[in-house]
């Protein structure tokens, strides 16, 4: 019992090191010119300032900007992290509300014109995508990476990806609309073909206090190998899941925290290896 105990301390001593990932940036960028995915336009999407936008969907709606240029994840130590604010106007279903990083995997990625997205081929991606556990904190969160094949978009989890976790625990609940939250997601390089993953997703306003965080590992899968970042989207389906964004960004953390992220994802992989042996 003693060192089971042991083995959790330590873990959430490592997870919460990880979370000083978002404090600094060497270079951080507001992305801009969202749109509606085509197939999945149910709705509008409305630009605002630069990191900024609204959707108001009626039906099946994802959200996704290309950025202007990739972001590396192809060395040891590269980290690529998205971040922002979202204020959602009702109550979201088990693992509806998502969020990603994506490489479209020389796929077209289309145009985009009046908010929306045509001409694009939104299957084939490789990359990473979080599904938010039930808003009133009963379901799970499920973390899952593109495997590159199948003929499903980019938001789907439906035999175009294989899950990394999908047993994470909310704690807390979202009880009202509108609710504001916080949302992270951060990909470290660790070796050539393993990818250590840190996510949130945790309530700051409206009546709740929904609250979400994991840290994986991923190793030897597609998605795990992938060496940049190029896309961003979300998956709000349902008018009640009409979401205002802002701050959205995509950065690249100081070294100082990139050393730390290494140092917290090695602890966690001895941890792992460790907990086989026990």
């Amino acid at each position: 019992m003693t060192m089971k105990t042991n083995m959790r301390t330590v873990s959430a001593v490592l997870a919460a090191g990880l979370l000083t990932l978002v404090a600094d940036t060497a270079s951080a960028d507001l992305v801009m010119s969202w749109g509606a995915e085509a197939g999945f336009a149910a709705g509008t999407v409305t630009e605002g300032v630069p990191g900024s936008f609204s959707v108001t969907p009626t039906g099946n709606i994802g959200e996704r900007a290309d950025l202007a240029s990739p972001v590396s994840l192809g060395n040891a130590g590269d980290v690529v992290q998205l971040s922002g604010t979202a204020t959602i106007t009702g109550l979201f279903g088990n693992q509806q509300w998502r969020f990603g990083l994506f490489d479209t995997n020389g796929n077209n990625g289309g145009t985009l014109s009046g908010g929306a997205w045509t001409g694009a081929t939104a299957s084939g991606w490789l990359g990473y995508l979080v599904e938010v556990g039930n808003a009133n904190g009963s379901g799970t969160t499920g973390l899952y990476g593109r495997n590159g094949s199948g003929a499903n978009a980019w938001l789907s989890t439906s035999g175009a990806a294989y899950a990394v976790n999908n047993s994470q625990l909310s704690t807390g609940a979202y009880t009202a609309g509108p609710g504001t939250f916080t949302f992270d997601l951060t990909l470290t390089r660790l070796s050539a073909n393993s990818v250590g993953i840190y996510y949130s997703f945790i309530q700051t306003g409206g009546t709740g206090n929904l609250s979400v965080i994991g840290n994986y590992i991923d190793t030897g899968n597609l998605s795990s190998g992938i060496s940049s970042i190029n896309a961003v989207g979300f998956y709000t389906p349902g008018a009640a899941l009409a979401t205002s964004f802002a701050g959205v960004d995509v950065s690249v953390p100081e070294p100082s925290t990139i050393a730390l992220a290494g140092l917290g994802f090695a602890g966690l992989m001895a941890i792992r290896a460790r907990r086989r042996q026990v």
